[in-house]
């Protein structure tokens, strides 16, 4: 978990139409008991905000922690990107940061296996 969200935010801080460091989420905790229950880190679509996924929170196993994060580039109301998207040519195009190793090793997950999910 430490190690996603340190990515996100390493993004967010990198890209220079982001005024803070922080991001707005949504946390729905875990309706069953555990010391250390399993996350789930919902992550929008270009264009979409924290509130779009999350309203399927309802609908995922009650074991999970979840967080529904809203990405730091503002495209309009309630429109939000993790990235830039040119759409000038009638198709999305990303304008992405070259990124160096070091900052690449940021993204590489050491969660447990048995406790790590992705669809």
């Amino acid at each position: 978990m430490i190690y996603l969200l340190t990515g996100i935010l390493s993004i967010a801080m990198s890209i220079s139409t982001v005024n803070k460091p922080s991001l707005t989420y949504l946390v729905r905790e875990p309706k069953v008991s555990a010391d250390k229950p399993p996350l789930l880190i919902l992550l929008h679509g270009v264009g979409s905000n924290e509130k779009d996924l999350f309203s399927f929170a309802t609908h995922l196993p009650d074991k999970f922690r979840i967080i529904s994060a809203r990405a730091p580039i503002e495209l309009g109301p309630s429109s939000f990107a993790w990235y830039q998207v040119d759409f000038s040519s009638g198709k999305p195009v990303r304008k992405w940061k070259k990124q160096s190793p070091a900052d690449a090793e940021i993204y590489t997950s050491k969660a447990p296996k048995k406790r790590t999910y992705s669809a």
